[in-house]
């Protein structure tokens, strides 16, 4: 059993903090499920049986933005090898070499500062990265720029789809302010709209938060210019009844 580094204080992370708790669920589960490169080789029924839930992949890669490059069938952490090793490979480190063969297998390699991304060499690698990056060897901290013009429209045409005949509330108030975040949400992230998995698990949130206490989360964030929408300030966080709290390894 391979053993890893991992960051003790990522609970006081503001990032990680407002993850949703599936979402944090899945990211402690990719980070002990990629190899030793940072890649992992997507897999909806493993997922599903091993954490419980029953949530489509890409609705977890768009929750979890820049932390993460989608590379068609596998996933990447680019800052993953960085973290681990604390510093560039070299071949002169025997375990270095195994992942360097990795990397060379994935089509990937590192930059600079220890980022992996994908080689320029790759045919692979920039194949799976043309959808959604225009420049292949963006890394974790660069961002991603705007994809075709179609493809933002035909995903915003889904995201439309969806809200209408589901909204939590019928208020106009409500209605006005979910429009504007959506707009600035595609204005910030016009590469990775939200699809309609997030949006059903954000409006189920909002019904726990009820009326008030989501037009003021929603404010927040559109004030704040926030990618996602953080609880009200009060909102507490209910147990199921059944869940057995006696036991320590209960989630």
């Amino acid at each position: 059993m391979s053993k890893r580094f991992t960051e003790t204080e990522k609970w006081e992370d503001s990032w990680f903090a407002y993850l949703t708790p599936t979402t944090k669920l899945f990211w402690l589960f990719l980070l002990d499920k990629v190899d030793d490169s940072g890649v992992w080789k997507k897999d909806q029924r493993r997922l599903n049986f091993e954490t419980g839930m029953e949530i489509e992949i890409q609705a977890f890669i768009e929750d979890l933005g820049d932390r993460v490059i989608d590379l068609e069938d596998r996933i990447l952490i680019p800052g993953f090898v960085q973290f681990q090793q604390g510093r560039p490979l070299t071949e002169k480190v025997r375990f270095h070499q195994r992942i360097l063969k990795l990397l060379d297998k994935h089509g990937l390699e590192q930059n600079g500062k220890g980022q992996v991304r994908v080689s320029k060499g790759s045919s692979e690698g920039q194949e799976s990265l043309s959808k959604g990056f225009t420049n292949p060897q963006q890394t974790l901290k660069e961002g991603s720029p705007d994809p075709p013009k179609n493809k933002h429209k035909n995903k915003h045409k889904e995201i439309e789809g969806v809200q209408g005949e589901n909204y939590p509330f019928q208020d106009e108030t409500f209605i006005r302010v979910w429009r504007k975040f959506l707009e600035m949400r595609m204005n910030q992230c016009p590469s990775k709209p939200l699809n309609q998995v997030s949006i059903r698990a954000q409006f189920e949130q909002f019904k726990e938060w009820g009326l008030e206490g989501t037009i003021e989360a929603i404010k927040n964030s559109i004030r704040n210019e926030y990618k996602g929408i953080h609880p009200p300030k009060g909102s507490k966080r209910i147990l199921e009844p059944t869940r057995d709290l006696s036991d320590p390894l209960a989630i």
